[in-house]
């Protein structure tokens, strides 16, 4: 058998942080969120933890110094809380581990694969069995770019990765924004709800899947057909958490006292710091059913003060002035859109709009591959609703419409 040294995986000379974005594994978030002793400050401690793993998600080289600094714990806190996370586990399988404990952990195992693997060679219908990933060769203890942490993955597949920016830990002006969540009353609350808006935000969809968690719901009404379009108006109503939503809380608080007034309080204070704000967009079908998906948004409805880097979408506006001139009521007062929008589709389309939250932080970097198919599911979005205005108006030559980017 080689030794241990010669089981260690190579995955670079250097770690690699990413491209401005983060992930962690589905099962991960479940464990955290339905653990009722978890707190705020474990959440955000294994969030900050993976911020600093490298390109394969596993090996972080994050320091008590920069968790501390992070989130304003104490020695003590800091011991209680990694302690704590380095205990919780499934079936054996710990969320996390010490670079030490995950070597002795690692070690045995390898070897019996390797054996394993050895013994069967000769045999056509053994498939290999991969070692598990051993942390890199690097600089010594203390040193930049020492792991100190592995994270488990789970062995989980692109689709049971949930995806974060780099600035939800601390941004470019040094903002350390989850140690201010700590400062609110209900913080646990807090976490958890935001874990599970992260776990339920589909990059490709634009935001947070209505069907999996909240949304605003809006009244609508056929107000009129114009060359093959119906026309709507859409009015906001209330806030819903889907039939999905309400079953995941009552497991994420089996054993807490929790109402719905805590939740919505709870995303007030995410929206009013910026966390998350409002896209409204007209949906193919009812917000509430998995199959719903987005014909093309609406408008962005950002909280006051807040510097999102978002650009808001002209869609309202183009579909206004060009129900106006076909002859219908507008729906905007001095051109600005508060609770009404107007909404058009193809006769046959029964479209339904929704307002859907959005993460300010969330991953935007093109070279991922969801971000890669949000974008081109923008350029069909606009195709759709260029296409719709142009029969509206009779006009068969293409309408200039909106850039779909938020």
């Amino acid at each position: 058998m080689e030794n241990k040294e010669a089981l260690v995986v190579k995955v670079g000379k250097k770690l690699k942080k990413g491209h401005g974005s983060f992930w962690i594994p589905k099962k991960a978030v479940e464990l955290l969120i339905k653990d009722n002793n978890a707190t705020a400050l474990h959440i955000y401690t294994y969030l900050i933890i993976a911020r600093h793993a490298d390109v394969s998600g596993m090996f972080s080289t994050v320091g008590n110094s920069g968790i501390v600094r992070k989130l304003g714990l104490n020695s003590e806190q800091y011991l209680r809380v990694t302690k704590y996370l380095m205990n919780l586990s499934e079936n054996g399988n710990k969320v996390l581990y010490t670079k030490d404990d995950w070597q002795a952990y690692a070690f045995p195992v390898n070897e019996k694969i390797e054996m394993d693997n050895q013994l069967n060679v000769n045999n056509p219908n053994y498939k290999p069995k991969k070692l598990l990933p051993t942390p890199p060769m690097n600089k010594g203890a203390g040193k930049k770019g020492y792991v100190q942490w592995v994270l488990n993955t789970f062995n989980c597949s692109r689709n049971e990765q949930v995806w974060f920016h780099n600035d939800l830990i601390e941004d470019s002006d040094k903002q350390k924004i989850l140690k201010r969540l700590l400062r609110y009353k209900d913080k646990d609350v807090i976490a958890r709800l935001l874990l599970l808006m992260y776990n339920h935000n589909d990059v490709s969809y634009g935001g947070v899947r209505p069907y999996q968690n909240m949304y605003i719901r809006y009244d609508m009404r056929k107000t009129g057909t114009e060359n093959g379009i119906d026309i709507y108006r859409a009015k906001e109503c209330e806030l819903c958490q889907s039939d999905h939503f309400k079953t995941a809380i009552k497991e994420v608080f089996k054993d807490v006292v929790i109402d719905d007034g805590l939740i919505v309080s709870s995303l007030k204070i995410l929206e009013g710091l910026g966390l998350v704000y409002k896209a409204v967009v007209a949906l193919s079908s009812d917000p509430n059913h998995k199959d719903a998906v987005v014909l093309y948004d609406l408008d962005v409805k950002a909280g006051k003060g807040e510097l999102l880097w978002v650009k808001k979408s002209r869609n309202a506006g183009l579909i206004d002035e060009a129900v106006k001139h076909a002859g219908f009521e507008s729906s905007s007062i001095c051109g600005k859109f508060y609770d009404e929008y107007t909404v058009i589709a193809e006769e046959g389309v029964t479209p339904h709009v929704a307002g859907i939250f959005k993460l300010k932080y969330e991953v935007c970097n093109s070279k991922n591959l969801p971000v890669k198919v949000a974008r081109l599911g923008q350029k069909e979005d606009k195709a759709l609703v260029c296409e719709w205005l142009s029969l509206l108006s009779g006009n068969v030559e293409e309408v200039s419409c909106a850039s779909d980017e938020y």
